[in-house]
């Protein structure tokens, strides 16, 4: 089969197309993409309750890290649905214990 130079050029287009199209689909699940903006949003509230004092992305490795390890990921962009439900209720019990450390520290002032 002899195929013309337009063809070839036809047929790697169409190869670079799909390539690009595969690497260009989203890999994070909807359940953690909703789940990082409550996040980030919270971390933006500590920040600015703190006056500076706590960096965001120190308040944020703080959730993101308990989140990784009981998950076993190695990037949380890698999550699944599922586990994105793990990931929410971690996420809550951490926001649960530093409200009750924080209630701690504002009845010993």
């Amino acid at each position: 089969m002899v195929i013309t130079e337009e063809e070839l050029s036809r047929l790697i287009d169409r190869r670079i197309e799909e390539r690009l199209a595969a690497t260009n689909k989203r890999r994070t699940c909807d359940g953690w993409l909703k789940l990082r903006k409550e996040i980030s949003d919270y971390c933006f509230e500590i920040k600015d309750a703190h006056d500076d004092y706590i960096a965001f992305s120190g308040i944020q490795g703080a959730i993101y890290a308990p989140i990784k390890y009981a998950l076993g990921l190695r990037r949380i962009d890698e999550m699944t649905n599922d586990q994105s439900i793990s990931a929410r209720r971690i996420f809550e019990r951490i926001k649960f214990e530093a409200r009750i450390q924080n209630n701690k520290e504002e009845r010993l002032m």
